[in-house]
């Protein structure tokens, strides 16, 4: 009986020894798998991490792609807007081209029309006007020649006549006589005088009247205020009339007190 139970014991003792074998080498491989297991989910995470990248560059790609197609279409959109105003401006300028060959056509035939000369006529009568162009400029030239002889002797004339201006008003001067003639050259009716020139200013002193003519007709009446070297300053005498202006002629008379 006890050879069983030690038989029993055998057995059991090789059993357990070979189940704990089993098992440990269950466990080892489960370990081995599970190593593994974990190295194929650290490579899966890392291609998942690149496939990410991926789609996110992707994505970039995409949205610059979009981005650039935006700005194209704007492009397009400006270039479409812009062509749709020149094609307005070319149907504006034909029309108005058309007007333009309208109204040349309309005057081809009223040219037509008309009894015109023909281009030799033309051209004999140019050459005509041109011998006549010529004939005139010489005969302007003459002219003008002529014109500044006279000018010369006119002028001498006036020499001679100032002379004897001066020498009539020299002699009025020590005569006493107050009755030559000058110019008002310069009016301020702000400050009521006048500057009258006048050749010779001898014999003429302050307070001396003088008549301010216009065309004949007195047009107003100055009071000698000054007398300078050929010039003299006179204040204005309010009076009904034209006025006073500069280039009106100038008379003295006596003076105001007598």
């Amino acid at each position: 009986m006890s050879k069983v139970f030690l038989i029993l014991a055998i057995i059991a003792a090789g059993a357990a020894s070979f189940m704990a074998f089993g098992n440990k080498a269950t466990f080892t491989d489960v370990l081995a798998e599970n190593k593994k297991s974990k190295a194929e989910i650290t490579k899966l995470k890392r291609r998942n991490s690149t496939e990410l990248g991926k789609i996110d560059n992707a994505k970039a790609d995409l949205a610059a792609v979009e981005e650039s197609r935006n700005e194209a279409e704007a492009r397009r959109n400006l270039k479409r807007e812009n062509l749709n105003k020149r094609s307005a401006a070319v149907n504006t300028t034909n029309g108005e081209l058309q007007k333009v060959n309208l109204e040349i056509q309309e005057l081809t035939t009223i040219l037509n029309g008309l009894d015109l000369p023909n281009p030799e006529a033309l051209n004999s009568e140019l050459e005509t006007a041109s011998g006549e162009k010529l004939e005139l400029e010489t005969t302007i030239e003459e002219q003008s020649i002529l014109a500044e002889s006279l000018r010369t002797s006119v002028n001498d004339k006036r020499g001679v006549l100032k002379s004897l201006k001066k020498s009539s008003a020299d002699r009025a001067a020590s005569l006493g006589v107050r009755s030559r003639r000058g110019r008002i050259s310069a009016v301020d009716p702000s400050w009521d005088f006048a500057v009258i020139n006048i050749g010779n200013t001898a014999g003429i002193s302050a307070n001396d009247r003088v008549i301010v003519e216009r065309g004949g007709q007195r047009v107003g009446m100055l009071v000698v205020k000054s007398v300078e070297r050929a010039r003299i300053v006179a204040n204005l005498v309010p009076e009904t009339g034209q006025g006073v202006q500069a280039g009106d002629t100038v008379i003295f008379q006596q003076k105001a007190d007598g």
